[in-house]
């Protein structure tokens, strides 16, 4: 009896991403596919078909890759591919590749896009028009406009962030509409429902959980925002690269928790600058009127300066008129005693 221990298995090499020129016939989908990864030897190439979901992207030294989830009735199997064979979120895809570990220890999809298994109408990317107006930050159209009259178009946990955030209880009377973040039609209407509550500035904001690809890189999604001819900021729960809406916004904001510690701290400083400009006015008033009131202690000094002046030169008159008359009763004494001494 061989009592040797048993092999251990070989470790894991990363995959070199070299394609095999041959892939069976057979087509799994990818709830076929998940109970094959329980067995160690699934290392063989494949071919798996699934509907596409929250399509990212990512770049670096000279190459690119395209990442998202293949979706089937109950899984979704993460996959990559070249950036070059970037997919369309709701595209239903064959992709030829090998199960790969990632860095995370994740199972992935590496391979490339063979084709697709159901026909796809793509609609048209729209237009998307110049601006007619200059960016204007958050902070910036808050010292115009109050708080109410910015629209939200969120979703439940985007919004939710965002309120607990800000701690504003007043934000909650601002006017919102609930936006479907996997649908541009319903997500177009939904901010058509707004425009029509006269809001003067829209905040797209998206919860974690929610479809980022499908509203964050849509053409026709731009392209209604910048028509309405506002100002709108995005705050669309990502880190790493900008979509369509970012770049187009007047101001980008990672997470909905980001636009409600803006719009706390704008209020904030704009309350702080507003008592300092009451404070400066109330001391420029009593200013202005400890100078009237000096301005009146002035004149009233000078018009006492005046009388004593006019008083000191009656005064002065008046004693030179004693003098000629005291001058006068002397000569004429003294013309009487000599009349006297003459007369005797």
């Amino acid at each position: 009896m061989d009592n040797a221990p048993p092999k251990s298995s070989p470790p894991l090499e990363k995959s070199k991403q070299v394609l095999p020129t041959a892939f069976p016939q057979a087509v799994l989908t990818v709830d076929h596919l998940l109970p094959l990864i329980q067995f160690k030897k699934v290392s063989q190439p494949l071919r798996v078909r699934g509907r596409v979901e929250d399509v990212g992207t990512w770049q670096g030294n000279g190459f690119g890759y395209c990442y998202g989830g293949l979706v089937g009735a109950n899984w979704t199997l993460p996959f990559r591919v070249p950036l070059a064979a970037a997919p369309y979120d709701g595209e239903d895809i064959i992709i030829a590749g090998v199960l790969t570990v990632t860095k995370d220890f994740k199972v992935q999809l590496q391979g490339d896009i063979e084709g697709r298994w159901q026909s796809l109408h793509r609609e048209p990317q729209e237009a998307i028009p110049k601006r007619t107006r200059s960016v204007q930050t958050l902070a910036k159209f808050m010292e115009h406009h109050p708080v109410k009259s910015i629209g939200f178009l969120v979703s439940g946990t985007g919004w939710g962030d965002l309120c607990s955030a800000a701690n504003l209880p007043h934000l909650a009377a601002c006017h919102r509409e609930s936006a479907h973040f996997g649908d541009e039609v319903q997500f177009v209407q939904a901010l058509d429902r707004l425009l029509k509550k006269n809001v003067a500035a829209v905040v797209v904001a998206r919860g974690g959980g929610e479809k980022l690809i499908t509203i964050g890189n849509s053409s026709r999604v731009a392209k209604a925002l910048i028509e309405t001819g506002l100002p709108y900021y995005t705050a669309l729960g990502h880190f790493d690269n900008l979509h369509l809406l970012d770049r187009h916004s007047d101001e980008s904001f990672i997470a909905p928790t980001d636009v409600g510690h803006r719009i706390r701290n704008t209020e904030e400083e704009l309350g702080a600058r507003k008592a300092a400009q009451a404070e400066s006015a109330r001391l420029r008033g009593q200013l202005s009127e400890v100078k009237t009131e000096l301005t009146k202690k002035e004149a009233e000094n000078q018009r006492a300066s005046d009388q004593n002046v006019a008083l000191e030169k009656k005064l002065g008159k008046r004693e030179t008129l004693v003098w000629a008359l005291v001058g006068t009763s002397i000569a004429l004494l003294v013309a009487v005693l000599l009349l006297w001494f003459q007369a005797n």
